[in-house]
């Protein structure tokens, strides 16, 4: 396993170097249930990468994962239920605001079948070691974000 990447805490919009993921902790919802959205009540709840390697895909560099989830439970999409989710990688991007639809383009990788490992088989700008961020962040079943996260940097400089 390739060890060039390191874990970044997201705090209030700014990133700041460290080896634990975000906290997970929970701010009111400004969409709230009017639309239907309901935030993850679990004050403990939180999503993390667990194993992070780059690989090689037919010449170009990649990037493998494993992500693990407390106090949500990860299933395949759905409608959306309270307290369950998806997960769904984000790649140099910030995270979706809570309650915000999260787009569908080349950025952002949705896992909605509920797995717990995944790849992005190409990544711009990785096999030249340029450095690369990726935001793991839970959605609901109406793809709306959680305001769960946790990033990594790969070839941080």
């Amino acid at each position: 396993m390739n060890r060039d990447w390191s874990r970044r805490a997201v705090l209030g919009g700014i990133g700041a170097v460290g080896l634990a993921g975000c906290t997970g902790e929970q701010e009111e919802s400004v969409n709230g249930e009017a639309d239907g959205f309901a935030p993850v009540t679990d004050e403990d709840a939180s999503v993390q990468f667990e194993e992070v390697a780059t690989e090689n895909f037919e010449a170009e560099l990649g990037v493998s994962f494993e992500m693990s989830a407390e106090g949500i439970e990860i299933n395949p999409v759905g409608s959306a239920v309270e307290g369950e989710g998806y997960f769904v990688v984000i790649v140099n991007r910030d995270p979706i605001e809570e309650g915000e639809e999260i787009p569908f383009d080349d950025d952002v990788h949705h896992f909605q079948e509920g797995e717990r490992e995944g790849e992005i088989e190409s990544i711009d700008g990785l096999s030249e070691g340029e450095e690369t961020r990726l935001v793991l962040q839970a959605a609901d079943g109406d793809h709306r974000a959680y305001g769960l996260t946790d990033e990594v940097v790969l070839f941080e400089n």
